[in-house]
Formats: structure tokens, C-alpha cells, sequence
């Protein structure tokens, strides 16, 4: 497992700049998701996230986000949510509505999966910002060509961000690297590392990278 850790803090070693004046964040990331299958076609989905910067440590915000998506096909789903945020230090309510189309398959021994969102977020007297992201993930097991309980596995995601405000405002940049336990087809657990760079194109870049852990229930 040593060496999987080693790799994942590798990934973050080069990163693309994007601007030269780049403002650097350091933070703590959890993330706990419970997944229910209501019948054959539709799921729902409640997922809870707290964010802390540290140097010094300091709690940032905590998301509380609902969903629902139903299968189209039996590789590709249709849903819509919303995702309510307490930014603690400014002390305010944000409130974003979610759509999204995703797509799931197989390459050899790794599970992908593409994942296009459109989503709108406002706050009290602001004017609604859109954005547009674009997922895309990787998964494979670490023993085997197949994941099977009890056993470790991989996992690295690529996203980008489009934000609009009135115009283009800003785009982002996210990557996760992880190793994970699939400690039962029920339960699931993640460790790794969270990146993402902003650029705001007039406050300059904004960077920040994470450690993230993650547990995902599901019946």
C-alpha cells in the first residue's frame, strides 16, 4: 500500500501554472454519501461535505446536497438536485440547483465514468451564477482485474469548470487521486488528495490542495 501512497502524492508533484500570481490554500476535506436505490430505474442520492482550511485551522463551509437520477439506459443516467451550503465564516445560506447526464462503462481492467453538470447557485440579494463542469473518473483494483470486498482499489478523477456571471468569469481545474477500501458491496471508503486551481482571469490564480476522505454507504 506504501508505494500506491507514494505514487498519489506524485500526481500532485507537477502541476500546469496558469497565472503567475497564484494565491495557495492548504485544506482538510470530508465527505460522506449515502446512496438508496428506490426501484429499478430510480436512485437517490444525500451527500454531506465539510471543508476546513488549516494553517491556521479553520472551518470553511458544509454542503448538504439531495438527488435524484433515474437510468436511461444501462449505462447512462438523467438527474437533478439541490445542494444547500452554510458558509460558516461569512455566515450565509447558498443555494444550488443541479443537473446532470452521466455515462458508466468498462476498458479493460478500469471503470470509467463521464459526468456533464450544468448547475445554477444564488444567495440571498446575488444574481445567479451558472456553471458548467465536465467529470471524468477512472477506477481500477489494486489485486486482480476485478474488485471484490475486502479488497483495495484506485481512483483519479479530472474535472473542469466553466463559470459564468453576467460573462465568463472564471474556469477551474480539479484532480483527485485516492485509494479506497471496498470493504463490502455496501460500504466503501477513500483517502487521498484533492487539487484545484482557479483562474479567476482578474484576481490572478487561485490554488488549493486537500486532504480528502470519503465514505460511501449504500442499501
Amino acid at each position: 500500500m506504501r508505494k500506491h501512497y507514494i505514487f498519489l502524492l506524485y500526481l500532485f508533484i507537477v502541476y500546469p501554472v496558469l497565472a503567475q500570481d497564484i494565491d495557495r490554500r492548504q485544506a482538510l476535506i470530508g465527505v460522506l454519501n449515502l446512496h438508496t436505490r428506490l426501484n429499478d430505474y430510480w436512485n437517490f442520492n444525500s451527500k454531506w461535505e465539510h471543508l476546513a482550511f488549516y494553517t491556521p485551522l479553520q472551518s470553511e463551509r458544509q454542503d448538504v446536497e439531495l438527488f435524484v437520477s433515474r437510468g436511461i439506459s444501462l449505462s447512462q443516467s438523467l438527474g437533478g438536485g439541490v445542494m444547500l451550503r452554510y458558509e460558516i465564516q461569512d455566515r450565509r445560506w447558498v443555494y444550488r440547483f443541479i443537473q446532470q447526464w452521466v455515462h458508466k462503462g468498462e476498458f479493460f481492467t478500469w471503470q470509467y465514468t463521464h459526468r456533464a453538470r450544468l448547475d445554477q447557485t444564488t444567495s440571498d440579494g446575488e444574481v445567479i451564477r451558472w456553471r458548467l463542469r465536465y467529470l471524468w473518473a477512472m477506477q481500477r483494483a489494486l489485486s486482480g482485474h476485478r474488485l471484490d470486498a475486502g479488497e483495495p482499489y484506485a481512483k483519479i478523477t479530472a474535472e473542469v469548470l466553466g463559470f459564468y456571471y453576467g460573462k465568463p468569469e472564471a474556469i477551474e481545474y480539479r484532480l483527485t487521486a485516492a485509494i479506497g477500501l471496498l470493504h463490502s458491496r455496501q460500504h466503501k471508503f477513500e483517502l487521498g488528495l484533492d487539487w484545484r486551481y482557479r483562474n479567476t482571469f482578474v484576481a490572478g490564480g487561485q490554488e488549493m490542495i486537500a486532504i480528502k476522505g470519503a465514505g460511501y454507504f449504500s442499501w
